[in-house]
């Protein structure tokens, strides 16, 4: 998976296979640099598996990033094509559902090298319904009882002040 904009690291297909053909792996992420995944302070290990949790707080997978085994599109399916925001997110944490999705600390892709900052141009400069989006998301991991009622309030409320400290930013750098 390749965003248009972005730009995989020569390393990223050899690196990201050892992993996947010797862990038992459905989906593994990556980063746009090589520091290990930090989630409010808590470093994780080089390799690590990850929870639907620890995505909710921080959505560390990204597009460009990702490798997937390929019988997982049999168990998961495709992206919601009906969705123009935040999709990628939707269809990431279905995979959650088989507790196999894991975080590999490495370089993997550089994001959009040619954007300014984040929200400058592309789907991504569409704060509001990429914050919409992400809370549909949501209330499909509370109704599917991926997370429960008080996580999800938590998470919804977190995506407000995420949603009024990106318009924030981004109107600052405009």
């Amino acid at each position: 998976l390749l965003d248009s904009d972005d730009v995989w690291m020569p390393n990223k297909l050899e690196e990201q296979r050892k992993v996947i053909l010797n862990e038992d792996v459905e989906l593994l992420s990556s980063g746009f640099d090589d520091e290990p995944l930090d989630i409010f302070g808590k470093k994780y290990p080089r390799l690590c598996k990850v929870t639907i949790q620890d995505y909710c707080i921080k959505s560390f997978i990204f597009t460009s990033t990702v490798v997937l085994k390929r019988d997982c599109i049999k168990t998961y399916g495709l992206f919601d094509e009906d969705m123009k925001y935040s999709e990628d997110m939707n269809y990431y944490q279905k995979f959650f559902q088989g507790d196999k999705v894991f975080y590999l600390a490495i370089k993997a892709a550089e994001y959009a090298p040619d954007r300014e900052y984040y929200g400058a141009s592309g789907l991504s400069s569409h704060l509001k319904e990429m914050h919409l989006g992400r809370r549909k998301n949501f209330k499909e991991l509370y109704e599917n009882h991926q997370i429960g009622f008080g996580f999800y309030v938590a998470m919804v409320l977190f995506g407000e002040m995420k949603y009024v400290r990106r318009r924030i930013l981004t109107s600052k750098k405009k």
